[in-house]
């Protein structure tokens, strides 16, 4: 039989495809970016599609920085498989197969919400609400800091992964006594180890959606629980068995109470994503008793009440269950210590909850509206996604060069000292050297102790015919990180443009002894032999 309401729905969802790829237009040249480099642009791993076992069986693959060496195979078969098509670091092709995640990754999304959102009140407008809380997540800024960023495709084939899973589990109960559903997700831990939370939200769902006795979700609980623990501990032994994988981070106790004000960034980005940025450069809060820990203890608390609160009635389920996807999916950044205590791609997960939460909002005050507004509904959503693309838009040009998403970060934060750094090394490449001198010494002030800041200097100051003072920032940079192959990379290229190739061989043969990856190192060495002075 004939249902007008089917038939005006499939246009709306081809609607909301084109409304995010239209979105996203710009940003198809944007070129590689940070991690990008050490991962991607000088990574001999990727190259050859020969290296295919290695990359699913050395951590070490991942990096030229050893320090880097995580094991996220997935990942890095993708972007080899990638290289291999482009034929060299084309980043369009980069930006292809990454978007075409971002689109299934939609594609699961619309129909988790349905089913979130069908369990708590059936109604044919369902849809709707959940086709607009996907295309919003689809043309949100906060998304574009993850589409954009090439390597951060973990990010999104993690979160693609999940959220597949959770769609079959919900859509499919039947297929449960199989496992299924936790191909996936399985897969999607070996793309990044986020992804291991997967089982506490099929128990979130379970509890909160599908309102199962406590006895009966344990054992679809426990399926997920065992699956997911035998992928992270592959993970994790491969990556601590490098013995080099070294996060950087603050200490524990003091990275854990810096992280609720830290969520109570993210939980305001969706509304307001007013700060993103490349490299945000946050400190960890000093003490867990100062105002700003306070204020996150308080605003989690609240959100947990909230959710909780929301959970007890069917009709505010899909509210519940999205606040709860939001607090869950944070909990790997946030337990477990990383360099930076906030990044923006770690919002992507947890925006999805957001997303879903927003959908079973609206869902919520359309039952408690006896007179149907259509009409202002549609231009208020129009509204809304107008207005989410255009800043999606505006994002994507952000990304567009390395000098403007690094003027972005340090307009954003004058003192992150990195950010600032990045931001001199990109006028340095466009020739703007006593600029770029004064953001290298103005990111000095705020990071005196950063090795890749003192090769930086070294290399400004030899290009504005300053040698002595050149060379000690190359030293001290060896002396603050004698173990990254970067320093002596750069210390042997000055040394070969002084003439000095017996020193210059030498520093890159500790290079290459480090990480044998190098390409820059390897070709220079190469140079080096066969043209001796």
């Amino acid at each position: 039989m004939h249902n007008p309401d089917v038939t005006r729905f499939c246009p709306a969802v081809a609607a909301g495809a084109l409304l995010v790829v239209l979105a996203y237009a710009n940003h198809w040249n944007n070129p590689f970016h940070f991690d990008d480099d050490h991962t991607i642009v000088h990574n001999a791993s990727i190259r050859e599609l020969t290296n295919l076992p290695r990359l699913l069986t050395d951590a070490t693959a991942a990096s030229i920085y050893p320090t880097h060496a995580v094991y996220r195979p997935l990942t890095y078969v993708t972007l080899a498989v990638d290289y291999a098509i482009a034929g060299g670091l084309e980043p369009a092709v980069f930006h292809f197969s990454t978007f075409l995640g971002f689109l299934g990754l939609l594609a699961s999304l619309l129909v988790l919400t349905r089913r979130v959102l069908d369990a708590a009140v059936r109604d044919p407008a369902n849809r709707w609400y959940a086709l607009f809380g996907t295309t919003l997540f689809g043309v949100h800024p906060v998304a574009a800091d993850t589409v954009n960023y090439i390597i951060q495709r973990a990010e999104l084939w993690a979160a693609a992964g999940v959220v597949a899973s959770m769609a079959i589990f919900a859509a499919r109960p039947d297929w449960r006594r199989y496992g299924l559903f936790l191909i996936p997700a399985v897969l999607a831990v070996l793309a990044k180890t986020t992804a291991a939370i997967f089982p506490f939200l099929v128990f979130a769902y379970q509890a909160i959606v599908e309102r199962e006795p406590r006895i009966a979700r344990w054992p679809t609980m426990g399926a997920a629980l065992v699956a997911a623990a035998l992928v992270m501990g592959l993970c994790s032994v491969m990556t601590f068995s490098t013995g080099t994988f070294d996060p950087g981070a603050p200490p524990f106790a003091q990275y854990v109470w810096t992280q609720p004000w830290v969520a109570l960034r993210y939980l305001r980005s969706f509304p307001l994503p007013v700060d993103l940025s490349i490299d945000p450069g946050w400190a960890p809060l000093a003490s867990p008793l100062e105002g700003r820990a306070l204020a996150g203890y308080l605003g989690v608390l609240l959100l947990v009440i909230s959710s909780i609160v929301l959970a007890r009635r069917r009709e505010t389920a899909a509210v519940a269950f999205g606040l709860g996807w939001f607090m869950v999916a944070l909990l790997p950044a946030s337990i477990y210590p990383l360099a930076e205590v906030t990044n923006d791609h770690r919002m992507f997960l947890p925006h999805m909850g957001l997303a879903m939460a927003t959908a079973g909002g609206l869902q919520w005050m359309a039952q408690r509206d006896r007179r149907p507004r259509r009409s202002i509904g549609l231009v208020v959503a129009l509204v809304v996604l107008t207005v989410a693309s255009i800043g999606t838009w505006q994002r994507n040009k952000v990304w567009s060069s390395d000098e403007a998403v690094w003027r972005d970060a340090s307009a954003k934060n004058p003192a992150n000292g990195r950010a600032r750094m990045n931001y001199g090394v990109a006028l340095m490449q466009r020739g703007d050297l006593v600029q770029a001198l004064r953001e290298l010494e103005q990111a000095a002030v705020h990071s005196p102790r950063y090795h890749f800041l003192e090769v930086n200097l070294g290399i400004v100051k030899a290009a504005l015919g300053r040698p002595a003072e050149a060379e000690a920032h190359f030293e001290r940079s060896l002396a603050l990180a004698p173990h990254s192959p970067v320093g002596y990379f750069h210390y042997g290229r000055w040394l070969r443009a002084q003439g000095r190739d017996a020193e210059a061989i030498a520093r890159f043969q500790q290079a290459l002894a480090i990480d044998a990856d190098d390409l820059r190192a390897r070709h220079e060495l190469l140079s080096a032999l066969a043209h001796p002075p």
